[in-house]
């Protein structure tokens, strides 16, 4: 059968065979063959049902990463004008120090947060 077959046909010619199969009206090749058709059926079936599903998970990881690339955005955006302030501040040195490791926890954070909703997903 063509690849370029929709799954809803592939689903139909399944049935139809199996009701060929069931009624055992056919004779002996005929049903072999019917058989063999519904096995590459079925097998063309899973592809098509595969590249559904990874489709799917491709377009959800998109949605994390973006999610996960604002983040680290606005963390940054945070870090810099924390350390415009700092410098205003005269106390940049020691501030910087500090805002880079707070920096550095809130990505942890928001890394794991992101690997979580991937999970529950």
């Amino acid at each position: 059968m063509n690849k370029d077959v929709s799954f809803e046909e592939i689903i139909n010619e399944l049935e139809k065979i199996t009701t060929q199969l069931e009624s055992g009206s056919m004779v002996l090749e005929d049903a072999v063959n019917a058989y063999t058709n519904g096995i590459k059926l079925k097998e063309l079936a899973d592809t098509k049902l595969k590249d559904a599903y990874l489709r799917l998970q491709s377009v959800k990881e998109n949605e994390n990463l973006t999610k996960f690339r604002s983040g680290i955005v606005s963390l940054w955006e945070n870090l810099q004008s924390s350390s415009i302030e700092g410098f205003k501040n005269g106390s940049a040195a020691n501030d910087i120090e500090k805002l880079l490791e707070e920096f550095k926890q809130d990505y942890i954070k928001l890394y794991q947060l992101t690997l979580e909703s991937e999970k529950k997903d």
